[in-house]
């Protein structure tokens, strides 16, 4: 038995000093990563267009993910560090769902597609560990706060023709405009915040792939759409968060 436990203890002692000397290195770092995001608008959204009444349900749409973020490497941390990074961030969501032009009465199969465009700005605290010299894994969690740049809501139909042009022209709009000309859902606030959480797998402490989460916490829907059209209509429209999922390159020097 004592040689088992003399074993064991060396062993680990072995384990430990191989820990240590595979440590990332010390001080700061820079990334650039680049990507693609998987988004979604969580809840329950209410068309309220008039040539489309009823429940919708966003799917996920796929947006470009680029940005920078610094590392640094927490003193005798063994691994813990902090980081903050700035995102080029496409987010946002669509749905299908037929619609009925009021000039014809003729249903048309659409599509909703909100491209939404965010500065992210992430702050996490994270730990690193490496298995060898070469080889190294990582995860991270903390905030994020997110501001609307610019972004739109296009429609596309199943139809060709004058009117279906015409509807599509009529169901395209700035989405993060305080009002919409044709009373669509459209007004989303610019600001959101939320929280992520990051993994990622780096080679030679420069190459990396990264799988990010973000889940938002802020309602994007503007209060004076609730009260002017939700309300107004009796309708009880639930909150509607930004969801997304990003996988990405990184190159750290």
């Amino acid at each position: 038995m004592k040689r088992l436990i003399l074993s064991a203890l060396a062993l680990l002692g072995i384990v430990n000093v191989q820990a240590v000397d595979f440590e990332p290195e010390k001080g700061f770092t820079t990334q650039i990563t680049l990507g693609m995001n998987v988004s979604q608008i969580r809840g329950t959204v209410f068309d309220i267009n008039p040539l489309a009444d009823g429940w919708v349900d966003p799917r996920a749409k796929v947006g470009l993910n680029v940005g920078i973020n610094g590392r640094l490497m927490l003193p005798e941390a063994h691994g813990t560090y902090l980081m903050a990074g700035v995102e080029w961030s496409q987010k946002g969501g669509k749905y299908s769902r037929p619609v009925t032009w009021v000039e014809n009465k003729v249903p048309y199969s659409t599509t909703h597609k909100f491209n939404m465009h965010y500065i992210n700005i992430p702050v996490h605290v994270g730990y690193h560990y490496n298995f060898d010299r070469d080889w190294g894994v990582y995860g991270e969690f903390g905030p994020y706060f997110a501001v609307g740049v610019c972004g739109k809501n296009k429609m596309t139909t199943g139809s060709d023709g004058r009117e279906a042009n015409e509807m599509e022209d009529a169901l395209r709009y700035n989405v993060f405009n305080k009002t919409s000309s044709n009373k669509a859902l459209g007004g989303f606030q610019r600001f959101d915040c939320g929280l992520g959480l990051r993994f990622g797998g780096e080679y030679k402490g420069v190459y990396s792939v990264n799988l990010g989460l973000d889940w938002g916490l802020t309602d994007m829907l503007r209060d004076e759409y609730r009260d002017d059209y939700f309300d107004e209509k009796h309708v009880e429209c639930g909150k509607l968060k930004n969801f997304s999922m990003s996988l990405t390159l990184g190159y750290r020097f």
